[in-house]
């Protein structure tokens, strides 16, 4: 009897499995869609916000360059005016570029208000403009 009444156990497992693989076969399976990383990084980008702009991250390089570059001003009378390590250079302007051998630091005891006025113009402007300012005016 024991014997008979595990038969109809096992027999009715059988059914059972049969019908559910019978049922997984003649269902016709949804299509399923497979992402790529970059679009689980799009989804959940918003979810899982951190600071992703390029313009906000400054790297070594970046300020490396920044403190090796030196601004130059030069005015209509062929002067070229910088300043390196706190020190107001002027000189002379050779073939379109400052000559950097005959630069003298800029001695402002005996100058007029004027010519202050416009030294002072000219240092301000010179700690004005974009880090990454172009180096060429375009024409």
């Amino acid at each position: 009897m024991e014997y008979a009444l595990f038969s109809v156990v096992i027999l009715a497992l059988f059914i059972i499995l049969g019908l559910w693989i019978s049922y997984k076969i003649t269902v016709p399976k949804q299509q399923i869609k497979k992402y790529r990383q970059s679009d689980v990084h799009y989804f959940l980008k918003e979810f899982f916000s951190r600071d992703t702009d390029p313009a906000s991250k400054i790297s070594q390089l970046t300020k490396r360059r920044e403190q090796r570059g030196t601004k130059i001003i030069i005015t209509e009378e062929g002067k070229a005016y910088w300043v390196i390590d706190n020190i107001f250079y002027v000189s002379d302007v050779v073939n379109g570029k400052p000559d950097f051998h005959n630069a003298t630091p800029v001695d402002t005891t005996n100058m007029s208000k004027n010519e202050l006025d416009k030294m002072l113009f000219i240092l301000d402007n010179l700690g004005r403009g974009d880090k990454n300012e172009r180096g060429s005016s375009g024409n």
